[in-house]
């Protein structure tokens, strides 16, 4: 079992976590040990597409039409 300490406060090692275990699951499915399946909630057979929302700097939802915040 690999183990990397990882810091939420400083973001340090997330990437290198992130990368470990990607880099493990690609290899394993290389390898023929793990098999993707259609239906299966894992690993995808194929290309996604990227699903993406926007944010604008501007919103500010307690500004809206009958916001009743007291803060």
């Amino acid at each position: 079992m690999k183990f990397i300490e990882t810091s939420a406060v400083t973001g340090e090692n997330i990437l290198d976590a992130f990368l470990m275990m990607a880099q493990d699951v690609s290899n394993r499915v290389e390898e023929g040990s793990l098999k993707p399946m259609d239906g299966w909630e894992g690993i995808k057979c194929g290309m996604m597409r990227s699903q993406s929302i926007s944010l604008s700097e501007n919103d500010d939802p307690t500004s809206g039409y009958g916001s009743t915040c007291s803060c």
